[in-house]
């Protein structure tokens, strides 16, 4: 929330979210992807395992929508973190 709120007041860029808390996923996860031009799976994970399995399960058309934020450095993932990443790929596009 408190990267959203980063990301709306200091870049101009709107966001939305989805917690998803089961595997196998839900058929949220492909309406949620749809929704959006852009969807960032922000995981604290060096092997980016939740990107990984997502594009193992949605079709190619939702899995080119994903980009991949990971923290992997020991300590806590923070919304700074996001933030940034997330403002460096939209920069990049």
């Amino acid at each position: 929330m408190e990267s959203r709120d980063q990301l709306a007041c200091g870049h101009g860029v709107r966001a939305a979210y989805l917690r998803v808390r089961a595997y196998p996923f839900t058929a949220a996860l492909g309406e949620f992807v749809d929704r959006y031009d852009r969807v960032y799976v922000i995981e604290q994970n060096r092997d980016a395992q939740m990107l990984g399995l997502m594009k193992l399960e949605l079709e190619p058309a939702r899995v080119a929508k994903l980009r991949s934020v990971r923290h992997y450095n020991g300590l806590p993932i923070d919304a700074r973190s996001i933030t940034d990443a997330v403002v460096a790929q939209e920069a990049g596009r």
